[in-house]
């Protein structure tokens, strides 16, 4: 399952165990979405409602006071982003949309964490496309996520040249990005590494 381990306790398994399509965090479980071509994601389709009817029950915040973030390492795991929200006591609901997103690709950060993985960072490949999903965070998540991020600072991520287009075809006019404070590895031909399981690392 998506919460068997997380890079925290054993980082060999870094980035962790990634959903195969969107969805939303509720606690220690992770229900898919039911995208809905065209529409803006508090639109698409959960159980027999849509994703705004869901956060509304639960007393999350909509959609439209969330921030956007586009996640290219462990983020994206159910299992890491359980540990650091529900570790400070911060309720993990949290909509996960997947989207492609150009012009970044999920390189490898020239650190160690202190877990012991090495960690992703996103670099610039120009027209490359990556599969990645965005996180939908409210104002204390957001908070508490750039707290367990001491390696980066999250950047804005301008829409005109890197585009974000939600799996519905929507796209994302501006979202936010964790970006290394140590820069990434780079290959013999000074061509930057893409990430790859860490045993392989």
């Amino acid at each position: 399952g998506l919460f068997e381990n997380d890079p925290i306790t054993e980082p060999l398994t870094y980035p962790g165990r990634i959903p195969g399509t969107s969805g939303v965090l509720i606690d220690d479980s992770f229900h898919a979405l039911q995208i809905v071509a065209g529409a803006e994601p508090e639109r698409w389709h959960i159980a027999s409602t849509t994703l705004g009817g869901l956060l509304e029950k639960l007393g999350s915040k909509p959609l439209s006071v969330r921030v956007p973030v586009v996640a290219v390492g462990s983020n994206a795991a159910p299992s890491q982003l359980l540990r650091k929200l529900a570790g400070r006591s911060v309720r993990p609901v949290v909509p996960m949309t997947l989207a492609d997103v150009t012009g970044i690709v999920s390189g490898v950060s020239a650190h160690v964490s202190k877990p012991g993985y090495i960690p992703a960072a996103p670099v610039v490949i120009q027209d490359a496309v990556s599969r990645l999903f965005v996180l939908w965070l409210d104002s204390v998540q957001l908070r508490t996520l750039d707290d367990t991020e001491p390696n980066y600072w999250r950047r804005s991520l301008p829409g005109e040249s890197f585009p974000v287009k939600l799996v519905s075809g929507v796209a994302l006019p501006k979202c936010f990005l964790y970006v290394g404070k140590h820069g990434c590895l780079t290959g013999t031909a000074g061509q930057p590494r893409r990430m790859v399981d860490q045993r392989t690392l």
